[in-house]
């Protein structure tokens, strides 16, 4: 722990066909069998995937409070400099500027849809 680690374009560059292959086949892999084990479990246990559902209800719900918060209150420089800087992200502060009418069009197109599917064409 502690030292953070960046995967970006250049790291993915540098990277021979055998290390980009076992990455894919490490994350297909670790994917499945979560998904594997989710089954099971639930398998076993039929009241968790109720449970978990709940849990998550309420997760969600508190993740979009303080979303809706950290956006009322503006995108902090922190976010700015952090990709302008460590990520090399020229346009940083022109989408952290922009970022306010897009989730106010996605949150639109939120309570106007039912399915995720329908949202694709009322955001792009």
């Amino acid at each position: 722990m502690g030292r953070r680690q960046r995967f970006n374009l250049d790291r993915w560059k540098g990277m021979d066909d055998k290390a980009r292959e076992t990455l894919l086949w490490g994350g297909s892999h670790m994917t499945a069998d979560i998904t594997w084990n989710y089954i099971q479990r639930r398998r076993r246990d039929p009241g968790f995937s109720r449970a978990a559902r709940r849990n998550s209800s309420a997760r969600a719900e508190a993740w979009w409070q303080r979303l809706q918060e950290f956006v009322k209150q503006g995108i902090s420089n922190r976010p700015r400099r952090c990709f302008k800087g460590y990520y090399n992200v020229v346009r940083a502060e022109e989408i952290a500027l922009a970022f306010p009418l897009c989730f106010e069009k996605w949150k639109r197109s939120r309570r106007s849809t039912s399915d995720s599917s329908d949202r694709a064409p009322a955001l792009y």
